[in-house]
């Protein structure tokens, strides 16, 4: 699992679209549009190629700061309060902004798989992803090694045996080997 800072934030490529009419030509209108606030889910507990398992936002307006009180879980398993499903993204809701106006952005911490992408949806946009560099996991996960504890461990002791040439196998423990042989077991 990785834990990911991210910046949520919704921006129109250019000026609010005005109504193109003959009557409005010289004076548009100015829309209200940019106004509304756009949900944005994050996430799709139906979608297997979504590595979001859940997110930290702000507990208020966008631009305020994280708030740890709550798990945005993707699929919640019980109602303890801590834990809410995403929903439809009511939560993250935000006006779009234009390029001139001041940037408005949800801080969130994402706790998500790290090989694969977190996406988002507005329903009115193409759905957008957010995936971390397979280079930068790859060296972040290569110093990590695996290890297993196998202690106490109730297995039958192995008795003196004959080999190949008739020399006995000193006393120890039977433990079961893997199916596939990579290094060397003892």
């Amino acid at each position: 699992m990785a834990l990911i800072r991210a910046g949520l934030g919704f921006d129109l490529k250019g000026p609010p679209l005005t109504d193109s009419s003959w009557a409005h030509v010289l004076f548009p209108p100015e829309e209200d549009y940019p106004t509304y606030d756009w949900p944005i889910r994050l996430g799709d507990a139906d979608r297997l190629s979504d590595g979001l398992i859940g997110y930290y936002a702000t507990a208020g307006e966008p631009g305020d700061e994280i708030s740890y009180d709550r798990l945005h879980a993707v699929d919640p398993l019980d109602d303890s309060g801590y834990t809410i499903p995403i929903g439809k993204g009511e939560g993250l809701a935000m006006p779009a902004r234009t390029t001139c106006q001041e940037p408005l952005t949800h801080h969130l911490l994402l706790l998500a798989d790290p090989h694969v992408p977190v996406h988002a949806t507005t329903g009115i946009l193409p759905i957008d992803s957010l995936a971390l560099p397979a280079d930068l996991i790859h060296q972040s996960l290569l110093p990590i090694r695996a290890s297993f504890r196998l202690n106490p461990l109730l297995a039958p002791v192995r008795q003196a045996a004959a080999q190949e040439e008739d020399q006995p196998l000193p006393p120890g423990l039977g433990l079961p080997q893997p199916a596939s042989w990579h290094g060397t077991w003892t």
